[in-house]
């Protein structure tokens, strides 16, 4: 199982906080002895919090599928409507990866989204429509984007 390991973190190692850190010092000066593989190493010279720890877990949420709701793509063209959970509450609600699918992703896909929706499209044309301003990340891709605001939308 991987997870995130922290270096230069006072909760997470003895190592002081502005100490120059290099390769060969990862796994030294643990409190605990570490065993598994490390899926990710993020440098830090203090301790990582508020919205800047979120977006290290989500991003590894995403990477490593732990959280969160995954939409398996269907077809060139299909419409996606992420807005029946809109679960902003936890970390990741629904998570649509088009970009990753070779036939999805490339087709002129509308999605809507509300709650802490995780979306990247393809190469298409797609459009997003937003329900709510809770999402987590909307990636455009590579074609043109048309971001639009769904009707009763009240922030």
């Amino acid at each position: 199982m991987a997870t995130q390991f922290l270096i230069g973190a006072m909760n997470q190692t003895n190592t002081p906080p502005n100490t120059t850190l290099t390769m060969n010092d990862i796994g030294k000066n643990v409190t605990s002895l570490w065993r598994g593989m490390i899926g990710d190493i993020v440098w830090a010279a203090k301790a990582i919090k508020g919205a800047a720890l979120q977006e290290i877990n989500t991003y590894q949420a995403v990477k490593f599928g732990t959280v969160g709701t995954f939409v398996k793509p269907s077809n060139k063209g299909a419409a996606y409507d992420l807005s029946a959970s809109a679960d902003s509450m936890n970390l990741l609600d629904d998570v649509l990866l088009l970009n990753q699918d070779a036939d999805a992703g490339n087709g002129a896909e509308t999605v809507t989204v509300a709650g802490a929706d995780y979306v990247t499209t393809g190469n298409a044309n797609d459009t997003i429509i937003l329900k709510d301003l809770n999402f987590r990340v909307l990636d455009g891709g590579k074609g043109g984007r048309h971001l639009e605001i769904a009707r009763g939308f009240q922030y």
